[in-house]
């Protein structure tokens, strides 16, 4: 008997059914229960359907569920166009579909266009993640799942963006929060993750985690979307899980001691775990002449920047994971440093046609963009003590 119903709101699909062409949606699909159907009849009738319901050749096509019931097994196509995000339908007409998305799952797609040129140090992940795809590709392992831990504006999700805009990937932000306000939110995670099936090359970003999964919060659904998630992540591209392939899932995270004290298993979950501090002296001054470079700014250099501005900020000491006095830090996150630089500009002379920085003017911006050191030092050495016990490796 039939009882199978495809569902699909992918004009590509209904194109082929009027053409004849069951080849192409069977190879499409590509799944074991359609190899016995010879006819997909699209948009059917009731009569239709009550004529062609017991016949096992026969199944049938529509946007819409056709029965309230379990009547019919429902199978999902998953969508033609722009590595299975779009539909036929919407890329001919240039829809952009993030507003849907969003609504929908809690979920940004893009493109991105920085890449690992753009990113300043992270040799470690760089190497290990790509390392772990090819693993995944070979059947070593089973999937590629990370969390970056660190302090706010040291880059983590930059890294995603570039490791995604490096291999030409999609970039999808997963946005949690959508997720936790839904009515069922447990089946609304579910629906995603099932989405995401129909979906290849992309890395997905789950941004600031700690903030949804809290077991301090007054929420009760978080404590239930923790176990959701612990359950999603052990089981990825497993028979009983999603199939992500050999995508690239990142976490990031700045502050998990709550998590830690009370769902260890949760962070254990990420085989690879990183930590991203305060960039070291080398790195710091790296970044500074990257944006110098790029601003076309005369007059200073990065290591201009970093002796004035641990002179200023002399007493605000960036502590050091391998508790060493030796190692020395910028004042400012490197995503801070591209902040500064922005207002930096704002305050330079012109001077032979091009922006022009004297000491007085870096000191002024200096003193006028504090950094976020100097006002959540309290916030930096939980992040540090966090990534120590739970064994996170630094990188710069």
């Amino acid at each position: 008997m039939a009882f199978l119903q495809l569902k699909s709101d992918d004009s590509w699909y209904y194109e082929q059914v009027k053409d004849g062409n069951f080849k192409g949606i069977k190879e499409k699909i590509n799944a074991p229960y359609m190899e016995n159907i010879e006819e997909i009849i699209a948009f059917p009738s009731p009569t239709e359907l009550k004529a062609n319901l017991h016949d096992p050749k026969i199944c049938f096509l529509s946007p819409d569920r056709l029965f309230d019931n379990n009547l019919l097994i429902v199978k999902e196509l998953p969508k033609t166009k722009y590595s299975g995000i779009k539909s036929t339908q919407q890329e001919l007409y240039f829809e952009d579909i993030n507003s849907e998305l969003y609504n929908k799952f809690g979920l940004v797609v893009s493109e991105p266009t920085t890449t690992f040129s753009d990113l300043g140090g992270f040799e470690i992940p760089k190497e290990e993640m790509l390392k772990t795809q090819d693993f995944i590709k070979k059947g070593l392992i089973q999937k590629n799942l990370s969390m970056f831990l660190g302090v706010s504006r040291s880059g983590k999700s930059f890294f995603a963006e570039c490791l995604a805009g490096e291999l030409r990937y999609k970039l999808i932000l997963l946005d949690l929060g959508v997720i936790m306000n839904d009515k069922n939110p447990s089946k609304k995670l579910d629906n995603f993750f099932y989405y995401l099936e129909n979906i290849d090359e992309y890395v997905l970003l789950i941004d600031e985690i700690e903030k949804v999964a809290d077991p301090s919060g007054t929420s009760p659904m978080a404590k239930v979307l923790i176990g959701k998630l612990l359950t999603i992540f052990n089981n990825f591209n497993s028979e009983s899980g999603f199939n992500i392939k050999n995508n690239f899932v990142i976490a990031t995270a700045n502050n998990i001691l709550d998590l830690l004290n009370k769902n260890p298993e949760f962070i254990n979950r990420f085989g690879l775990k990183y930590f991203v501090g305060y960039p070291e002296k080398q790195t710091f001054i790296d970044v500074c002449e990257y944006y110098i470079k790029r601003m076309k700014v005369s007059g200073i250099t990065g290591e201009d920047i970093y002796n004035h501005s641990n002179s200023i900020y002399i007493k605000d000491t960036v502590p050091s994971m391998e508790d060493s006095f030796n190692v020395r830090y910028g004042k400012y996150a490197s995503g801070e440093v591209k902040e500064f630089m922005s207002n930096l500009l704002l305050h330079c002379c012109e001077k032979n046609g091009t922006l022009h920085c004297d000491t007085d003017i870096l000191n002024k911006v200096l003193h006028l963009q504090k950094p976020q050191i100097r006002f959540a030092n309290k916030g930096v050495i939980n992040t540090i003590q966090a990534a120590k016990i739970a064994n996170f490796r630094e990188v710069n």
